[in-house]
């Protein structure tokens, strides 16, 4: 299931429901770790094939095992091939076959692809016939194939033969209002039967860090904190994020760009007050500093505050001054 609501999630759920009673190839791009297999059995759900759904990593095979896991052999077909066996083509019969990572398929392999569906027949190694099936083909990859294609290390017609329906999925750092719905569904799942939460500390954590792998590297870090949470409340320090990527802001185009942390239940006014001025202050003006290549005059101008000022308020944040560029 796609976790999320916002514009991106939402036109992605309804661009699915479109291609998917489709017979059509679809090629689905995306960076590493966005969900594109999890994309794909989307697609095989709403195609209403009853058949299985099958799905092959072609970048975890040898190239000379890859033709023999897809298309199948006979006995004695090659050296260890002591009983036939139906390739993942003929599995997929009356379903969907499921290519991820499709630019690292050796080309031998992509010439028997094409033919296949092209004649939506398979030919298994070491046979002299060839057998129907009948499939829908989804390949993936977050590599680009037309450079490939230039290259020559990926056919061009194999390509257009695929890239018939493409699918863009969008970086988490591109929808970054799902993070907390996508991290809760994550730590229910981990959760072993305890009841946990994030702090508002750890959900400020997680919206601001700009997440490089993805919905994937944010299932890894939501499972590491939920080992390491001991009580029922995930802090950031259970999360672990890298800390030279953790203060990176998501757009670096909007350097200023701030995202508060919830104000903690139970604060006065006046400790609320300090609590967000705090918060607003570092991130803000350590910010701008770095911005300005730690330039006390150039930073002070930027700010439109004296230099005096900018000197003391770094050193109210702990910050040194000495030995700064004047």
């Amino acid at each position: 299931m796609l976790v999320g609501h916002s514009s991106a999630l939402q036109e992605l759920r309804e661009t699915i429901e479109l291609i998917g009673p489709s017979q059509a190839c679809v090629l689905i791009l995306g960076e590493s770790g966005t969900g594109k297999e999890l994309a794909a059995r989307s697609i095989h759900e709403a195609s209403g094939r009853s058949g299985p759904f099958v799905a092959v990593n072609c970048g975890a095979l040898a190239g000379g095992l890859i033709e023999s896991e897809l298309f199948g052999h006979e006995r004695g077909a090659f050296t260890g091939a002591h009983a036939a066996r139906d390739g993942r083509v003929r599995q997929a019969d009356g379903g969907t076959l499921f290519l991820d990572e499709i630019g690292d398929m050796p080309l031998d392999a992509q010439v028997r692809l094409l033919r296949v569906l092209e004649e939506r027949r398979v030919e298994p190694l070491g046979s002299h016939g060839s057998v129907s099936v009948d499939i829908r083909v989804l390949a993936a990859t977050h590599r680009d194939l037309r450079a490939l294609v230039t290259k020559g290390l990926f056919r061009e017609d194999l390509f257009f033969r695929l890239d018939v329906l493409p699918l863009q999925l969008p970086a988490l750092r591109h929808h970054p209002e799902d993070i907390l719905e996508i991290a809760e569904v994550f730590l229910q799942r981990y959760a072993s039967g305890r009841e946990l939460h994030f702090s508002p500390e750890a959900c400020w954590a997680l919206e601001r860090y700009a997440w490089p792998g993805n919905v994937r590297e944010l299932r890894n870090v939501v499972e590491r904190a939920s080992v390491l949470c001991r009580e029922g409340v995930v802090e950031p320090s259970h999360l672990r994020l890298p800390h030279a990527l953790a203060s990176r802001v998501r757009d670096t185009a909007a350097k200023d760009s701030l995202v508060l942390p919830p104000v903690p239940y139970g604060l006065s006014f006046r400790e609320a007050k300090a609590f967000v001025l705090e918060a607003f202050e570092r991130p803000f003006v350590l910010g701008r500093f770095d911005a300005c290549g730690r330039n006390i005059s150039r930073t002070a101008q930027s700010l439109s505050m004296h230099r005096q000022s900018l000197q003391q308020k770094l050193r109210c944040l702990g910050h040194r001054t000495n030995g700064e560029m004047p």
